[in-house]
Parts: structure tokens; sequence; C-alpha cells
């Protein structure tokens, strides 16, 4: 890792999650010391944003996508929706992937199921990336936020050799009755 800040892309479909999910994922990443870089601010449509978002994935060092039951928004001249052409683009980079499903493919809200044909190409761009990636499903923001918090460390353990004991230990509850689960944690990520 550099002496820099990281920063880290976080890709989901503006309409697909509840603000929250969001809102989890940025602050996982602050949580880690990593700078978020959100893609909601690019909701305009068009080739203006997809080369917006490109230029602000060109800024990032890893790529966040969270993925929930939407294909969402093609860009007009394009076949496939921003968050496929954010991951592809991603890929292309070769920047670190870490990818959040919602658990089931169940929409995060209701009435947010895609209709036929576009059901089908949120179902096939989830296959795609299950195939090449390593995908970590959540079935709440609280969950999203752990899990997203657990890649980053995991992500900085393998960059750097060792995590530092202090990332890890952001979410658990602080005060005496969680003294033991805190005390563990910290000795397994000095192994």
């Amino acid at each position: 890792m550099t002496d820099t800040i990281q920063r880290v892309f976080i890709g989901s479909a503006a309409t697909d999650l509840p603000a929250g999910y969001r809102m989890a994922a940025v602050d996982a990443c602050r949580r880690v010391g990593l700078e978020p870089l959100v893609a909601e601010k690019f909701i305009a449509s068009g080739s203006d944003a997809l080369a917006e978002i490109y230029a602000f994935l060109d800024e990032a060092d890893i790529y966040i996508a969270i993925l929930a039951s939407r294909y969402e928004y093609i860009p007009a001249g394009e076949k496939k929706s921003f968050a496929e052409l954010e991951y592809d683009y991603a890929v292309e980079r070769g920047i670190p992937r870490l990818i959040f499903v919602s658990s089931g493919g169940r929409p995060a809200r209701a009435g947010d199921e895609e209709s036929d044909p576009l059901a089908t190409r949120v179902e096939a761009f989830r296959t795609m990336v299950r195939r090449s990636n390593v995908v970590t499903e959540f079935r709440s923001a609280g969950e999203l936020k752990a899990q997203i918090v657990t890649a980053l460390v995991e992500l900085q353990r393998g960059a750097t050799g060792k995590a530092e004991p202090a990332s890890a230990l952001l979410l658990l509850p602080f005060g005496d009755k969680h003294k033991y689960l805190r005390q563990f944690l910290a000795s397994e990520l000095e192994r």
C-alpha cells in the first residue's frame, strides 16, 4: 500500500437500493481509512455521464459493485447498463474488484423486480460476475457494511502482509461487554 490514501469507487444503481445501503458502503470505506468515490453523483444520463464515470474510475484503486435486483439504465448507443459498463472498465483497468450481491437476488425494496427482458439481463450479468469473482451476499445495510469492512481489511492484508488490528475492530461495539471478543480478534489479526 502506498503512503497516499487509496480511493474506492462504489458502484450501485442509484434506484436499486435505498440510500442507507450506499451510505453503509461509504462509511465502511471511511472506517478503514479509504476514500470513497460514489457513482451516484453521475445520475445524469447519456455518454457524458459515462465518460465522467470512466474518469472517476481512473482515479480509483479499488472497485466495489453493489448489485441488487435491477439492471438499470442503459446509456444511448450502448448495449449494457451503467453497472455492467463500470464493471467491465474496472476489469480492463485491472484494479481489485469487490462484489456484493443482495442475497438470493431478492429486491432491496418492494416492487423493484425487473420486467422481462431486463430480468434476464440482470441474471446474466450476475452469473458472469459470479464466474469471475468472489461474490459476497448481503441481506441488510448493516451486513453489507460489515462485509465491506472485512473485504477491504483482507485486501489490505494481502497487499501489506499484515492487517492493522484497529481497522478490523471498527465495527465491534465498545464497552466491557465485548472486551473478550475484541481481544480475540486483535490477537487473530496480529498472527
